[in-house]
């Protein structure tokens, strides 16, 4: 899963357990948040590629990526029965946020 943005890409590297696989910016680019995300992925071993521009649009299909995107190793995936047979007192489902 490809995520993009500054903000998406430093929380996804932030967490604790994090399912960052490696780190896209665009060749070229810079600035202290990019910086910052490149520090933190280097920090975690995470492998950072500078890639041109085509390569990060065609990744994300968006040209609103900030020069960034992560991609993200496959989280835990549960049943809809699975998860109600634990009785959660609060359930939220989410589609399409961003």
């Amino acid at each position: 899963m490809i995520i993009h943005g500054v903000n998406a890409v430093t929380e996804a590297l932030d967490e604790e357990n994090s399912r960052v696989e490696r780190v896209f910016i665009t060749k070229g680019k810079s600035g202290p948040r990019l910086q910052a995300i490149i520090d933190a992925a280097r920090g975690r071993g995470i492998p950072v590629l500078f890639e041109p521009a085509e390569v990060l649009l065609r990744k994300v299909r968006t040209a609103r990526h900030q020069d960034v995107a992560a991609d993200l190793s496959e989280g835990f995936v549960s049943s809809l029965e699975a998860i109600l047979e634990g009785r959660p007192s609060l359930l939220v489902a989410l589609d399409g946020v961003e």
